[in-house]
């Protein structure tokens, strides 16, 4: 996927769509100010380890997950897996 070509517009010349769109991403860098601090830091009373990024799939998530939990188990370890579930029909947190 290609950027569109007005984002490379020289900034003293500007074309129509950045015009356009120029007060809607103040909006959107408002609210994004505001919720970055609005938000309440929270820390795990255990150790936790993400493995994730904005990407859906494909780059390799799940994988890396099958092989660190036998190596956290060999070292004594007890990890514990939680996922959103993609895919899933049942509803609610379950037990697996």
């Amino acid at each position: 996927m290609r950027a569109p070509a007005f984002w490379s517009d020289p900034p003293e010349r500007p074309s129509w769509p950045v015009r356009l769109l120029w007060p809607a991403s103040q909006l959107w860098r408002l609210g994004s100010w505001v919720r970055a601090h609005r938000t309440v830091a929270w820390r795990a009373p255990v150790p936790v380890i993400c493995i994730g990024n904005l990407t859906a799939g494909g780059t390799g998530k799940t994988p890396l997950v099958a092989a660190l939990l036998p190596r956290l188990c060999t070292a004594g370890l007890s990890p514990h897996v939680l996922s959103r579930g993609y895919g899933g029909r049942l509803h609610g947190p379950h037990r697996v």
